[in-house]
């Protein structure tokens, strides 16, 4: 299974996700996750950070159209920029803007969740494998709703929750 996620770097919580059967580029889930954030969250944004796995013309222009500044370096480093086609990308060839920094959040939320929920998943089936890819999802963002909550009064039952399943050190 192959998953793809965007995270708020500055909760680090997980706001979409495509799960998909078959290991694929990259560049082709970039839409269908993008469109599966509501316009509410994402007014609260200024860019998107991708890795050279997302880099297409037509993904800087999608990020545009919602408003957001992509951040995906140029695959093929060797390439010269007057070889490279687009205006977005031989951007992103000329210059790397400082957010791509930021990036390292988005691969700390994989670790964390393969560190905690395990690198592999126990279903055999493919419906039951997405199931419970999500719902490592699910709790990875929950157990960061608790930490980030200053008001646990609102979360008191979710954190006696996770604190018995041991989710939360």
């Amino acid at each position: 299974m192959k998953s793809t996620i965007t995270v708020a770097l500055g909760t680090q919580m997980i706001l979409s996700y495509k799960i998909g059967l078959n290991f694929r580029n990259d560049s082709v889930d970039f839409p269908a996750v993008l469109k599966k954030i509501p316009e509410s969250i994402i007014r609260e944004f200024t860019h998107i950070i991708g890795d050279k796995g997302y880099d297409s013309e037509k993904n800087h222009q999608i990020a545009r159209s919602y408003g957001l500044i992509s951040v995906i370096p140029a695959r093929n480093e060797d390439v010269p920029v007057y070889r490279t086609k687009g205006y977005y990308r031989k951007k992103m060839k000329r210059k790397l803007p400082d957010e791509y920094r930021e990036r390292a959040k988005v691969e700390t939320v994989h670790s964390v969740i393969k560190r905690r929920f395990g690198n592999f998943l126990r279903s055999m089936d493919k419906i039951n494998s997405r199931k419970e890819e999500i719902m490592k999802f699910l709790v990875y963002n929950i157990t960061r709703m608790v930490k980030n909550t200053k008001n646990y009064e609102k979360l008191i039952f979710l954190k006696g929750f996770l604190l018995s399943s041991e989710c939360i050190q």
